[in-house]
């Protein structure tokens, strides 16, 4: 990108693309080039003495119930961190949320200490943290009599977010061209670790893997030892905040237009 002068420096890509079913998705790019130090000082203090601000009367409308996404039904495909952090926003505020998991491919957090009473399958700190809210129903999603129960999910929900590697959706038939066909208004969110089109799609891995490519593990630590990492898997502590944010503005999109849409929302980029 060029800045103002002849100055050129790398910038981070499109953080997600928004609408991924039509030929040209909306891309959230920057649009113009960041300022030097100081570049347009003196044109914003000659604005403010010609046009001093006026605070502007804005009327609050709280919604009656006190919940802003109260009536909004949210499907939760998601394992781990990001996926179910992003949903929880929601649920915390009123969305009814139904997380579809398995006992044959239990969700990792289930897993992890610290770990007090119950089973271990409901006494997971970290799942209880990122999943509070929810309601949860158990689907076998290679078995045709629970496909179909997803597929009644899909076509019950007005948000389906999943956070699966690309490809095993479509493996599994549930594709956005699928999940359109069933629910034709429906705001589908996929968060992968490099997006669901990116040359690097492919690759796989946690937060962890995305902090250090996206050069986190490069700014953290001591000169004189070796890298070390933020604490915890760093991209799934960001994304949920830009991913809550988009699906709001697609929430919003849909009460104006009517139209739903799918967003391809990648961790390494909403990182850098």
């Amino acid at each position: 990108m060029q800045l103002g002068d002849t100055t050129s420096v790398r910038t981070p890509g499109r953080i997600a693309l928004f609408d991924v079913s039509k030929s040209k998705p909306f891309q959230a790019d920057v649009r113009r080039p960041a300022p030097r130090l100081n570049e347009h000082a003196n044109e914003i203090r000659q604005e403010l003495r010609v046009s001093p601000r006026v605070p502007a009367n804005i009327t609050l409308r709280p919604h009656p119930t006190g919940r802003p996404f109260a009536g909004l039904k949210v499907l939760d495909l998601t394992r781990i961190i990001a996926g179910p952090s992003s949903a929880r926003y929601f649920a915390d505020h009123g969305a009814e949320v139904v997380k579809v998991e398995s006992e044959l491919r239990p969700h990792g957090l289930r897993l992890l200490d610290p770990q007090k009473g119950g089973t271990q399958w409901n006494s997971s700190h970290f799942h209880g943290e990122f999943n509070a809210g929810k309601k949860c129903v158990q689907l076998n999603l290679k078995h045709p009599e629970d496909l179909a129960i997803m597929k009644e999910l899909i076509a019950w929900a007005d948000v389906f977010i999943e956070n699966r590697a690309p490809g095993v959706l479509t493996r599994l038939g549930l594709d956005y061209r699928v999940v359109r066909e069933l629910n034709p208004n429906i705001i589908m969110l996929s968060t992968s670790l490099m997006g669901q089109t990116d040359p690097a799609s492919e690759v796989a891995g946690f937060g962890y893997h995305a902090s250090g490519m996206a050069g986190f593990y490069e700014v953290t630590g001591w000169p004189d030892r070796p890298p070390h990492e933020p604490w915890m898997a760093y991209t799934d502590v960001i994304a949920p905040r830009m991913i809550a944010a988009m699906v709001t503005a697609a929430i919003d999109h849909r009460l104006r237009t009517g139209e739903g849409q799918h967003i391809d929302a990648a961790q390494f980029e909403m990182a850098l």
